[in-house]
């Protein structure tokens, strides 16, 4: 993950546990490459991350909002929702 934490992801989740740390950094990951393919600012994470922070100094608070809320939806709804 390039700007999530564990720790802010378990903060946001309102998660206290260690045990699901792995599919928190599987999820954290996903949805990082997730937002930056979305906003198409370049062909990898680690290029996004670098033209986000040369135009904004940061990664912007809405970028980061989104990605922790998709790894809360990704956590909270595991399973498929249909068979």
């Amino acid at each position: 993950m390039k700007w999530l934490t564990i720790d802010y992801i378990k903060q946001h989740s309102r998660l206290c546990c260690d045990c699901e740390d792995s599919l928190l950094e599987l999820y954290g990951t996903a949805a990082e490459e997730t937002c930056m393919n979305y906003l198409n600012r370049g062909k990898t994470v680690t290029e996004a991350v670098q033209s986000l922070t040369e135009k904004y100094g940061e990664i912007p608070a809405a970028i980061r909002q989104a990605t922790l809320m998709l790894v809360d939806v990704s956590f909270a709804y595991r399973s498929p929702v249909s068979p």
